[in-house]
């Protein structure tokens, strides 16, 4: 049992929330050193997990007005940031929880299982406002997003020698994520393409981040099969008011193969991701 604690001060969050503390816990039982009984095939187990809390601040010089310098028609310009200061700013918090087995058999395979769960709130962003107020912006503190995930990491060696040694690895993970809250915001656009005309990538409560919003089909369901709607004219399919989902930038799984080989002075690697 490993028991953690740690506190930090960040210059760049205001002095009332300047300071932050995270805990952490990691727990781990190797079952085939505590019962000495045979266990056949099984020549490692163990098992392990960790909840821990984590914190992060903001980028600098982000509390005061400071001037923009520049240049126009060779003169020197200044002109202040379009972004409010963070006067009530606090750091954004994570809190996870991890859960794992490894285990090897007749010492050629071993294998790394994981499972993690990650809650993450009070996300720094920039929240829009009208521009007649004077900023187009305001850093604050909002959102809530969720991660949950499996990761595992496989290894064969298929020969080992006194000089020499062939192993084959595996790895595989998959994360799934969800906008929980966004404080009240019907979306927040992180990228877009020709203004308002184009896709972006968005977020959206009940929506995975990443997701990509643009024009589609309307879609009627006819004998169990999604089809495009035609005008009443039949020349041309019906297209959506608004932007909506029709996509996603995050991969749905991860994963690679690794190859190496050993002879006494003279290794070899290979790679697929």
């Amino acid at each position: 049992l490993d028991v953690t604690g740690r506190n930090d001060w960040s210059s760049t969050l205001p002095l009332n929330n300047n300071s932050y503390f995270y805990p952490s816990a990691t727990l781990s039982f190797i079952a085939t050193e505590a019962f000495k009984i045979n266990w056949g095939p099984i020549s490692f187990l163990k098992f392990r997990g960790s909840a821990a809390m984590t914190a992060s601040d903001d980028s600098p010089y982000q509390l005061d007005f400071t001037y923009n310098t520049g240049s126009f028609g060779g003169q020197l310009t200044s002109t202040l940031p379009t972004q409010v200061p963070p006067i009530q700013l606090k750091p954004q918090r994570q809190r996870s929880y991890e859960f794992g087995v490894d285990f090897g058999l007749w010492d050629k395979f071993n294998m790394d299982f994981t499972y993690y769960d990650i809650y993450s709130w009070d996300q720094i962003l920039a929240s829009p406002m009208a521009v007649s107020s004077g900023s187009s912006s305001a850093r604050i503190n909002t959102g809530v997003v969720t991660n949950k995930g499996i990761e595992a990491i496989m290894n064969y060696n298929v020969f080992q020698k006194p000089d020499s040694y062939l192993q084959i690895g595996l790895n595989f993970a998959r994360n799934t994520n969800r906008i929980v809250d966004l404080g009240g915001a019907d979306m927040y656009i992180l990228s877009e393409v020709w203004g308002s005309n184009g896709p972006a990538i968005a977020v959206q409560e009940g929506e995975q981040y990443g997701t990509i919003y643009g024009w589609d089909y309307v879609y009627a369901e006819v004998n169990g099969v999604k089809r495009p709607v035609l005008n009443a004219e039949g020349t041309e399919y019906l297209k959506t008011n608004q932007r909506v989902p029709v996509g996603n930038c995050a991969p749905a799984v991860t994963g690679g193969i690794n190859l190496k080989y050993s002879y006494k002075n003279l290794s070899l690697y290979a790679l697929i991701d």
